[in-house]
């Protein structure tokens, strides 16, 4: 773990962030340890768990994905998706919204 520039921290992905409990687990100890302090802690554990989705789900998976954010924009964001950044100032508002369609879907 390291922290990002302009507050925050970075984690290695591990497939241990497929589980939602283990996200919402993570995001208590970043928020208490790591004083992540403008995002709650289920905004921490949606943006974990969206990562590891993206990262390990299988492209036909995904797909599901396709008509919220396009082909391209997935695609970007699986190469994107280790390590996982957790900015201190927290995400945009498509990125969230992307998070929280990931959360509800899978």
């Amino acid at each position: 773990m390291e922290y990002v520039d302009g507050g925050g921290v970075s984690l290695p992905m591990s497939s241990s962030y497929l589980n939602k409990d283990t996200c919402l687990s993570k995001a208590d100890i970043l928020i208490r340890t790591y004083q992540v302090r403008l995002m709650t802690k289920y905004q921490i554990a949606k943006e974990i768990y969206a990562h590891a989705v993206i990262y390990y789900a299988s492209p036909s998976m995904l797909s599901v994905l396709n008509p919220i954010v396009g082909q391209p924009l997935l695609n970007y964001l699986r190469n994107r998706a280790n390590p996982i950044d957790i900015a201190d100032g927290g995400d945009t508002e498509i990125r969230q919204k992307i998070y929280n369609t990931i959360w509800n879907t899978f």
